[in-house]
C-alpha cells in the first residue's frame, strides 16, 4: 500500500474523510492520488507529525467527519457549525413545498488540516491516528461572501501556543496553516478571501501566513475585534417569568401565527396610554428593522433590505414596539423601539446579535425587557446556552445590560476579523 493510500485509509477507518468527497479544482498537470486528500505528504511517517489537508465538499460529509470537534466546542465554533446545519436543512428541504431556494448558498466547502504521527513500520491503517489542528469553511449567504471562517480545536497544537506567538514560535505548530493556505491556494482565486474570521490568535497566524505566501496585504487593523458572552438559560429563568406571562410556542414554521406579548404601561393615564408589545419580525416592521440594521452594522441601503427580508423569512428577528392607545379607544400605529436578531442556532445554542434601541429611547429597560422575552423562549424551543458578541470599543451601558440578565464573559475567547485590502467585506 502507497503511503498516501494508507493515509487516506487511516482516515476513512476513522471517519475523518469520505469517499465522496473530492477536490473542487485541481491544478493543470497535478495528479491528485485520492479524493479529498491533498498530495502534501513526506515520503515516510515519523514519529514526528506530518501533515495533510482534506476537503470536504457538502455539508453532510463535513460534519459526519468533523462534527464531534465542532459540538465539543459548540461556542467557539458556532459559526461553521450552524452554517452547516443550516445548510444540511436547506438541502433537505430542496425540492419540498417549504424550500427556501433564496437562501441557499452558491458555494460551499470545508478544508480540515490533520497532524499525522506513526512509526516507518505501522502497516495497518488502525495504526496512524489522525490528529485535528484546524477547520476552514469557506460559504457564500444571502448577502454574498461569508468571511473565511477558521476553529482550532483545545487539543490542537496551534490552540496551546502562547498568546504572543508569532509564524517562528514553533515551525512544527505552524506547519499546519501552510499545508492549509497551500492547499488553499490551489482551490479559490486568491482575490475570493475578502477576510478572514475566528479565535484571535488563530487569525492573526493565518493572515500572516496568507499574506506572505499570496503577496496580499492585510488591512491595517482588524475589521471586528469581538468579545464572546455567555449566558447558561436554565439559570436566569429570574429573567421575565415573574414579570411578564411566558411567551407561546410557534404554532407553525411559516410564521403566519408568531408571537406576541403585550401589556399596559404602568404610566398609562385615562387620557392616553401605551401598550408595549414584544413579539416576532412582521411584514410592516420592513422599513422600520431596515433602518435600525444600518444604525447597528455596516449594511448599505440595499444590504439592509435583502437582510430584513431573510430575517422575516427564517423567524429571526424580534422587536419591542409601542402603541399609544387614547380615549375613545383608538390606537395608532406602533413604533419599534428594540431590535434583535437570533442567529446561527444549533441544537443546544443560540447567538443574539445586532441588539439595538432607538436613541430617544436608551436607558429605559426597553432591551432588558426585549432580551428577556427572547430568553424565555429560546428556553422553551431547547436552547440552553445563548451567546452575544460584543465589540471591543462597546460602551458600557451594553456591558451592564448583558451582565444584568445574566451574561458572563468567555475568557480567552476574544474573536476578530481581518480584512485584506482591494477586497469587499460584507455583512454577515
Amino acid at each position: 500500500m502507497s503511503l498516501v493510500s494508507k493515509v487516506y485509509s487511516a482516515l476513512l477507518y476513522h471517519g475523518h474523510v469520505q469517499e465522496s468527497d473530492a477536490p473542487l479544482v485541481q491544478q493543470p498537470g497535478q495528479q491528485q492520488d485520492l479524493p479529498g486528500l491533498s498530495n502534501e505528504l513526506p515520503i515516510a511517517l515519523h514519529p514526528a507529525p506530518s501533515r495533510c489537508v482534506t476537503v470536504h465538499n457538502n455539508a453532510r460529509a463535513a460534519l459526519e467527519a468533523l462534527g464531534s470537534w465542532l459540538h465539543e466546542e459548540e461556542e467557539i465554533s458556532n459559526a461553521i457549525l450552524s452554517y452547516s446545519e443550516q445548510l444540511i436543512q436547506l438541502q433537505d428541504e430542496k425540492g419540498s413545498s417549504s424550500s427556501r431556494e433564496s437562501d441557499l448558498p452558491l458555494y460551499a466547502f470545508w478544508l480540515a488540516c490533520w497532524s499525522i504521527s506513526a512509526s516507518d513500520s505501522s502497516q495497518d491503517a488502525k495504526e496512524i491516528i489522525p490528529q485535528l489542528d484546524m477547520i476552514a469553511m469557506i460559504c457564500s449567504s444571502h448577502l454574498g461572501s461569508l468571511p473565511l471562517l477558521l476553529f482550532s480545536p483545545a487539543t490542537s497544537r496551534l490552540a496551546t501556543l502562547p498568546p504572543d506567538s508569532d509564524v517562528f514560535s514553533d515551525p512544527s505548530a505552524l506547519s499546519g496553516l501552510h499545508s492549509l493556505v497551500n492547499r488553499l491556494m490551489n482551490i479559490v482565486p486568491l482575490d475570493s478571501i475578502a477576510s478572514v474570521m475566528g479565535p484571535r490568535r488563530l487569525v492573526n497566524l493565518f493572515t500572516v501566513v496568507w499574506c506572505s505566501r499570496t503577496s496580499i496585504n492585510r488591512l491595517h487593523a482588524p475589521s471586528k475585534q469581538l468579545h464572546l458572552f455567555r449566558l447558561l438559560v436554565n439559570d436566569s429563568s429570574h429573567l421575565s417569568s415573574n414579570r411578564f406571562p411566558p411567551l407561546a410556542t410557534p404554532s407553525n414554521p411559516q410564521g403566519v401565527e408568531r408571537n406576541v406579548k403585550r401589556w399596559r404601561d404602568k404610566s398609562a393615564t385615562r387620557e392616553v396610554g401605551v401598550i408595549h408589545c414584544v413579539r416576532e419580525l412582521a411584514e410592516d416592521d420592513m422599513e422600520e428593522v431596515v433602518d435600525l440594521l444600518q444604525l447597528v452594522d455596516s449594511f448599505n441601503p440595499n444590504q439592509a433590505r435583502i437582510h430584513a427580508a431573510h430575517l422575516l423569512r427564517n423567524r429571526l428577528g424580534w422587536v419591542l414596539d409601542s402603541t399609544k392607545v387614547q380615549e375613545p379607544p383608538t390606537m395608532q400605529p406602533g413604533r419599534i423601539i428594540s431590535f434583535c436578531e437570533v442567529s446561527r442556532q444549533t441544537k443546544h445554542l443560540a447567538v443574539m446579535d445586532r441588539i439595538v434601541t432607538r436613541a430617544d429611547s436608551r436607558r429605559m429597560g426597553y432591551a432588558h425587557v426585549l432580551l428577556s422575552y427572547v430568553v424565555d423562549w429560546l428556553s422553551r424551543m431547547g436552547r440552553d446556552r445563548v451567546i452575544t458578541y460584543v465589540p471591543t470599543s462597546e460602551p458600557e451601558p451594553i456591558l451592564r445590560l448583558l451582565k444584568g440578565l445574566g451574561f458572563e464573559q468567555v475568557p480567552d475567547a476574544d474573536t476578530i476579523q481581518w480584512g485584506f485590502e482591494n477586497t469587499v467585506q460584507n455583512p454577515w
